[in-house]
């Protein structure tokens, strides 16, 4: 565990203070994750699709709310269908040398962070700004088990996805919760970038995490995506 900034630690100890019983991150994107008892409801603006993971049963549902409709399974059950919707690799790509850096500190959504480099082959490949709250990393660490189930599921076809499945960078990741990342391409042009723009302690509703009511339930899993 690193050292925590002066800010951080009241950050902690602040929080640590309310007995609220789950989190609610905004994000720039207009996405929302909810985290509470480990479980997990992440909201796409983007898909028009919510996903629902319960840690301790490992049961995944992803819904599209405009159809009204779901799928469900265990995690297992999720990469099997998409393994079969992905072209497997004949030859998978040589795996990059991994190196990680601290470069220094930047406010989140009000929070102190500490931001890492992430460079591959001595490249920039990923930027990412991380909160260590203990409450809150408890939450996703929970949930953290199930990234490399995930991550099993799609071939790594680029130098990015192979960064995300580094162990080095697992292990960064699960030192706190991702306040923000940007993801570069070989020229530093940044390809993807997300941040937490909103974090709240709040009692969460164990309703929030469930199917709604009249949602249909179909068995392939592209339907939702149709």
């Amino acid at each position: 565990m690193r050292k925590l900034s002066l800010l951080s630690t009241l950050f902690v100890i602040g929080f640590a203070a309310n007995a609220w019983a789950g989190w609610v991150l905004e994000y720039a994107s207009g996405d929302v994750t909810y985290l509470s008892s480990e479980k997990l409801k992440q909201v796409s603006k983007e898909d028009g699709t919510s996903s629902l993971l319960d840690s301790k049963s490992g049961k995944l549902s992803i819904l599209r709310r405009d159809k009204q409709i779901y799928w469900q399974g265990m995690v297992e059950d999720y990469c099997a269908a998409i393994q079969q919707l992905i072209p497997q690799l004949e030859q998978k790509p040589a795996k990059p040398a991994i190196s990680i850096k601290q470069a220094g500190v930047d406010t989140i959504a009000g929070v102190a962070t500490e931001k890492y480099q992430v460079m591959a082959e001595g490249r920039l490949r990923k930027e990412l700004w991380l909160v260590e709250n203990p409450e809150l990393t408890n939450e996703s660490k929970a949930l953290n088990r199930f990234a490399e189930s995930f991550s099993a599921c799609y071939p790594a076809q680029t130098i990015e996805e192979m960064v995300d499945r580094d162990p080095a960078y697992l292990k960064l990741e699960a030192q706190g919760y991702v306040m923000k990342d940007v993801t570069y391409l070989d020229s530093n042009i940044p390809i993807h970038s997300d941040e937490v723009v909103s974090l709240k302690q709040k009692d969460i509703p164990d309703s929030e995490f469930e199917v709604p009511v009249g949602f249909r339930r179909v068995e392939s899993i592209m339907e939702i995506w149709q």
